[in-house]
């Protein structure tokens, strides 16, 4: 297009502009990728309830501020083998998507956090009250770059960068549409040591 004899001098200006500014976020994109491979998580035993409330101590006030009502729920469950830097980092970003779900909304803003066992697992759900995730979007919600925030609010990458993470745990995470409204994320992840 920017070749084409009928685009005018503005227009051409105008693509060259996307043209570099797709170039430099590829860039950047490129540059994450590398930092991301040389970070060497360091795993251990690992408490899903202790990284949960640390995470929701870390966002207290400023849900305290939006007027969201936390509620937990934490079983007694057996460490799970993480890096508790990414886990935080996965929790972190549920509970801040939650919260930006609900700051907008003016409905009864009530964040709920769970943890629970199974037989072999660690439960994590992060639960809100906002309007949920719009049903075309649930297919795409964990792919790079995709976002459901107005543009400049979203990078679209901490989703994905979630599941990444869960899924290099051995886990699984997924994303549901409450019944009585809102969104349910629900982290999966293998109890104790990995197999040798």
């Amino acid at each position: 297009m920017l070749t084409h004899p009928e685009t005018t001098s503005h227009v051409r200006d105008r693509l060259g502009i996307v043209a570099e500014e797709a170039g430099r976020a590829a860039r950047i994109v490129q540059n994450l990728l590398l930092f991301a491979r040389h970070y060497t998580p360091e795993r251990r035993p690992c408490s899903v309830a202790d990284q949960a409330r640390r995470v929701l101590e870390l966002k207290g006030y400023q849900l305290q501020q939006d007027n969201i009502r936390v509620v937990t729920d934490f079983a007694a469950c057996p460490f799970v083998w993480a890096d508790e830097n990414q886990l935080q980092q996965v929790l972190l970003n549920l509970v801040q998507n939650a919260h930006q779900a609900m700051a907008m909304y003016p409905a009864n803003r009530v964040l709920t956090v769970r943890v629970w066992p199974s037989d072999r697992h660690a439960h994590v759900e992060v639960r809100d009250t906002g309007p949920g995730i719009p049903p075309e979007a649930l297919p795409k919600i964990f792919d790079p770059f995709f976002t459901t925030k107005p543009p400049g609010e979203g990078s679209g990458l901490g989703l994905s960068v979630s599941y990444g993470i869960v899924t290099g745990l051995g886990g699984a995470l997924r994303a549901e549409n409450c019944a009585e409204g809102g969104a349910s994320f629900v982290i999966e992840l293998p109890l104790g040591e990995p197999a040798a």
